[in-house]
């Protein structure tokens, strides 16, 4: 690393533990994009390789006295999210949280009479949860290790552990058909990135601005966005062209189907 960029990435660092300084510990590697707003009456203790996105709108992270909220390592978050506990939300690590997705863990009047304060209830989110963009997780929600909720969702209880699931109740997922020709990676990608154009097959971070770290992250929750998928990291890593993306898309979207057909009926 030549001096300039290690000056630079120093001043990242200290950029971001600024706008984090509301929370009580911030582990190491976390990631900013954009400026997001934090609330820390209670308690905020942020897990290590954090990443929150706040660009093109604005996430919020609160925590009303009294309160903890909870994010283990490796949690990515997407842009617009709006986390806030007045009891406790607990996320677990590995987790990626779609753009715009509300997890809130009270109703703040009773049902019917909007001038009685409901009580809030826990949220507990296990390791390796993957939540679709525009979800929202409810008051009292425990969704276990490994399970996937699809964009546009509402959860309110518990989601098994591996369940995919969709709807509003979220209920057991049943994949759309796949249309590559409508929803292409490409898109996908120049959309995160801001391209002019759509890139080639064969373009990858050489040929592609941003296509960096904290970008891969962003592609990431993008992708999984766009085509109801989850995807490793490890996988994304691995591909070093839109091609090899496609490739990668085209898999997960597979392996999905083949769960979803041998998954019993209910």
């Amino acid at each position: 690393m030549t001096p300039g960029a290690a000056f630079r990435s120093r001043m990242d660092a200290i950029r971001v533990r600024l706008r984090l300084r509301a929370c009580d510990s911030v582990g190491e590697g976390a990631k900013l994009d954009g400026r997001p707003t934090i609330v820390g009456d209670g308690a905020i203790r942020i897990g290590a390789r954090f990443y929150l996105a706040s660009r093109p709108i604005q996430s919020h992270l609160i925590a009303g006295r009294g309160a903890t909220l909870t994010i283990g390592d490796d949690v990515a978050i997407g842009h617009g999210a709006a986390i806030a506990t007045y009891a406790g939300i607990e996320i677990g690590a590995d987790t990626r949280i779609g753009p715009n997705a509300i997890i809130i863990d009270t109703d703040f009047h009773v049902v019917g009479n909007r001038l009685a304060r409901a009580e809030p209830a826990r949220i507990t989110i296990g390791r390796g949860v993957r939540i679709g963009s525009r979800v929202t997780v409810l008051r009292g929600s425990r969704i276990c290790d490994g399970a996937d909720v699809a964009a546009g969702s509402v959860v309110r209880g518990v989601i098994s552990e591996g369940a995919r699931v969709s709807g509003v109740p979220a209920r057991l997922f049943v994949p759309a058909e796949h249309d590559s020709a409508s929803k292409s990676v490409a898109e996908v990608v120049m959309r995160a990135f801001g391209l002019s154009g759509l890139p080639g097959s064969g373009d990858g971070p050489r040929e592609i601005p941003y296509w960096d770290s904290l970008g891969a992250l962003k592609l990431l929750l993008a992708l999984e966005e766009a085509f109801g998928v989850t995807l490793s990291e490890r996988a994304l890593l691995g591909a070093v062209t839109v091609g090899d993306l496609s490739a990668v898309v085209d898999r997960a979207v597979a392996r999905g189907a083949n769960l979803a057909s041998r998954r019993p009926a209910h």
